[in-house]
């Protein structure tokens, strides 16, 4: 009985080496996760015209083309528009609409006087957008040009020509009264 006894601990004694040798020694546990983040900025379009008052030559017999006005575009999308429209505030006469008209200096003169042709407009040719032909302003927009691709983080600038046609018709006012025209610039994302 002490020989099985002896028997059997040494088969312990062996299975519990063997065991340890078996399992080896015990490492640190490990696991890996993931978090994605994703994200895409909104469409946007900001867009920044001269904000003083821009006062041309307006010679009587002549088309009187004038590069005065700068627009800044800024634009993140690859379609977009820029366009332009008169105003309309004051609130100036709807059959004024896209021409110069008599101002007093602090509100559209009654009755209402204007030049007899119509203001017309036209973009410039950048890179990043297409220029439209030259345009006679009204009261509604009209596209003067179409972005297909995302702008600089400067903005792209762009010059507007300004073409005005005077008659000798065309009344002269007097002082302080002056011609008038109150451009909208709007930018729009596709």
């Amino acid at each position: 009985m002490r020989e099985m006894k002896a028997k059997l601990l040494v088969i312990l004694c062996v299975m519990i080496f063997v065991g340890a040798i078996m399992v080896g020694p015990v490492a640190a546990a490990t696991d890996t996760g993931q978090t994605i983040i994703t994200g895409n900025p909104e469409a946007d379009i900001q867009v920044t015209a001269n904000i003083t008052a821009t006062e041309i030559a307006l010679v009587q017999g002549s088309e009187n083309y004038n590069a005065t006005l700068i627009v800044n575009v800024k634009a993140n999308p690859f379609s977009w528009t820029l366009a332009v429209e008169d105003d309309m505030t004051g609130p100036k006469d709807v059959a004024a609409a896209g021409y110069m008209t008599n101002w007093t200096g602090i509100a559209w003169a009654v009755p209402t006087t204007k030049l007899l042709n119509p203001m017309k407009i036209q973009g410039s040719a950048e890179t990043g957008a297409t220029q439209e032909s030259e345009k006679t302003v009204t009261n509604a927009p009209l596209t003067l040009e179409t972005g297909y691709q995302a702008t600089l983080t400067g903005g792209t600038n762009f010059v507007m020509t300004t073409h005005q046609k005077v008659e000798y018709g065309d009344q002269n006012l007097n002082t302080p009264n002056v011609y008038r025209l109150v451009f909208l610039f709007t930018g729009t994302t596709l």
